[in-house]
């Protein structure tokens, strides 16, 4: 069989230590919208769900996930988000080995968050 379209990631479930602060994470210092769903708490991305569930993540199984924002501005104010909410940076912003402008954290359960704008775009 066919396929007629390419598929899209639109959910993806980790695990982490503390629910609470995970929550407050993704909706305080990110500004996502979270709603809790039985024991899980969704975090709403243009596009996505990220399910977070109360399973203590394993840190063979650690994940980097990559966000695509529109612009090297948006990358750069996500930064200073980021900086302004205490929030450590892992790389940049800066160009990454592919040429795309990036700037990468860490969340509570230490899963690397990068966000990039393609190369190009302004």
């Amino acid at each position: 069989m066919m396929l007629t379209t390419m598929p899209r990631l639109a959910r993806c479930t980790l695990g982490v230590a503390n629910m609470d602060r995970s929550e407050a994470y993704y909706r305080d210092v990110l500004g996502l919208a979270t709603q809790r769903v039985a024991d899980a708490v969704i975090v709403q991305w243009p596009g996505l769900d990220l399910e977070l569930h109360a399973e203590p993540p394993a840190s063979r199984a650690k994940v980097r996930l990559y966000f695509l924002v529109a612009t090297r501005a948006d990358v750069d104010a996500l930064a200073e988000t980021l900086r302004s909410s205490g929030q450590q940076l892992v790389r940049g912003p800066a160009l990454s080995e592919r040429g795309e402008w990036a700037v990468g954290t860490i969340d509570p359960d230490d899963y690397e968050l990068v966000f990039y704008s393609e190369a190009g775009s302004s």
